[in-house]
């Protein structure tokens, strides 16, 4: 995150995010561009007993979050916190594709993540292609899959940009979080986005306030009542699906 011009890729593996790496900590244009040009693989073991599986979710989310537009989360049932049945070999395959140079080969493994729904990579992939000289073919494959794409984003993007000019409650935000995840770089995402942000920057600072007021709390019935808070007033805040997460851990105890 300090020094995103000295790689191309990486693969955090049964992470964390440290506090000082946290993405929305930089607010430096030019910075932000060369950190977005790194694309990351996580990988995480679901039943890691050393580094919680929630750390991996947390660290990918925050990526999504940031904007970072080649991510990929790799995880595996039953590797533990063993990094040699963790899937290393695919996150560096994937890795290797993001980063190359040849137009055939990201072409096809856009191909590959369309096929498997996962559109972001597909994205991310095809407009790293297009960096690139093309010929007529390879252009023609390229402009079609990010036709596709925009086409699967914008129904979505029209529902949920409808929701949100007038929200009056949370139950669109766990699609936007996935609409977001698939679809951010689209076309059709951007006036979803830019109206998200409005509501963002109303829920963020008190939405913190209290995140940060829970974490402190050792008295399990308030601390839970904070996080239920946020969810119900700031639900377009950063902290949403980590509170998400920790109020359905603190009822379940």
């Amino acid at each position: 995150m300090f020094y995103p011009e000295l790689i191309a890729g990486a693969f955090p593996m049964s992470c964390n995010l440290l506090v000082q790496c946290e993405p929305d900590r930089f607010t430096d244009g030019a910075a932000r561009a060369n950190q977005h040009s790194v694309a990351f693989a996580l990988i995480h073991g679901k039943n890691d007993p050393v580094v919680d599986f929630s750390g991996g979710e947390y660290c990918y989310r925050a990526l999504q979050d940031g904007e970072f537009p080649a991510i990929r989360f790799f995880s595996h049932e039953t590797a533990g916190h063993m990094f040699g049945r963790l899937p290393v070999d695919q996150a560096v395959r994937w890795l290797e594709t993001m980063t190359s140079h040849d137009v055939d080969g990201l072409i096809a493994v856009a191909d590959e993540q369309m096929k498997i729904g996962e559109y972001r990579g597909a994205y991310a992939a095809l407009t790293r292609a297009l960096d690139f000289d093309t010929d007529e073919v390879q252009a023609w494959r390229l402009e079609l899959m990010e036709a596709l794409i925009e086409e699967l984003a914008a129904p979505q993007a029209s529902s949920l940009l409808e929701t949100i000019e007038v929200s009056v409650s949370n139950e669109w935000v766990d699609d936007f979080w996935k609409f977001r995840r698939d679809f951010a770089f689209t076309s059709a995402a951007r006036p979803v986005l830019e109206e998200y942000a409005k509501l963002r920057n109303e829920h963020e600072k008190p939405a913190q306030n209290l995140f940060f007021e829970a974490r402190r709390e050792s008295d399990t019935a308030v601390r839970t009542a904070k996080y239920r808070e946020i969810l119900e007033k700031y639900y377009a805040s950063k902290w949403w699906p980590l509170v998400t997460e920790w109020v359905e851990s603190d009822s379940s105890q």
